[in-house]
């Protein structure tokens, strides 16, 4: 099997290891959306909130803190000191937080911050960072011997938009064919390159050697922020041996109107 290309256009589980599992009683949820989306002009302050909830019979105390975040379509992510990834907004938010944030069993909590965004002229396009939030674990007494203790952190993401400006554009500088137990996956790795997110809807045309369409594929919308990249997955359908031509369509109608394409050539 051959391709060639041609380009035409946060829940995280953390484990301290150990022999038995221990399940953590300490349970937090967070309320609503993990992403938070604003549009600002420079100067400009706004404000808002995300809602914590602790769901238990127990009372649990609540860290609340900054950090910048990449991801990657090889899966992977990147937690990142405040202030260190270009695009961040980290430095522009306050959060106002009680000096010991602990929720009783079914009490909720809103969690107020501010933003004051820069007056740089430098400053286009879409920044962004995180809110991770988790509960505090008590620390392990000599009784529990070695013991795994499950902690579940939320990423709440907060993105500032300056104005309607910055360049939207992406790379598809990947794509390959993966065999799977339920069929033929084509797997298309793409890359914000611009500088303001994209969300593009995706979906891919199948054509024989002959230019007559077989089959169309729809894929799902993905939120790409500049310098991230994410892998799209689409379900071929059953080809025989021979030549096919693929065209995969990414279209950001949901934020403006571009659209890019890479047709790929298939041989099985």
């Amino acid at each position: 099997m051959t391709i060639r290309l041609r380009t035409l256009r946060w829940l995280l589980i953390l484990a301290m290891c150990g022999v038995p599992f221990v399940p953590c009683l300490a349970q937090i949820a967070i309320s609503g959306s993990l992403t938070y989306e604003f549009f600002g002009e420079l100067g400009q302050h706004y404000s808002g909130s995300f809602e914590i909830a602790n769901p238990s019979d127990a009372y649990v105390e609540v860290s609340v803190t900054q950090s910048d975040y990449l991801f990657f379509s090889d899966g992977s992510n990147q937690y990142a000191d405040v202030g260190t990834v270009v695009r961040s907004n980290a430095n522009w938010i306050t959060v106002f937080l009680p000096d010991n944030l602990i929720l009783a069993p079914g009490e909720t909590m809103d969690i107020p911050f501010a933003v004051n965004v820069p007056s740089d002229p430098s400053l286009v396009g879409t920044y962004w960072s995180v809110f991770l939030v988790s509960p505090v674990l008590p620390l392990p007494t000599e009784t529990d011997g070695m013991s795994i203790r499950q902690l579940v952190r939320y990423a709440v993401q907060l993105v500032t938009h300056i104005g309607d400006g910055g360049d939207r554009s992406i790379e598809i500088f990947d794509a390959r064919v993966e065999d799977t137990a339920a069929g033929r996956t084509l797997e298309v790795d793409v890359e914000n390159t611009g500088e303001r997110w994209v969300r593009p809807a995706s979906w891919i045309e199948v054509y024989d050697s002959g230019g007559s369409l077989i089959s169309r594929v729809d894929g799902y919308a993905k939120r790409i922020y500049p310098g991230t990249s994410v892998c799209y997955s689409f379900d071929l359908p059953d080809l025989q041996s021979g030549t096919y031509k693929v065209l995969v369509v990414f279209d950001n109608a949901l934020e403006d109107a571009n659209i890019w394409g890479v047709q790929i050539d298939l041989s099985f």
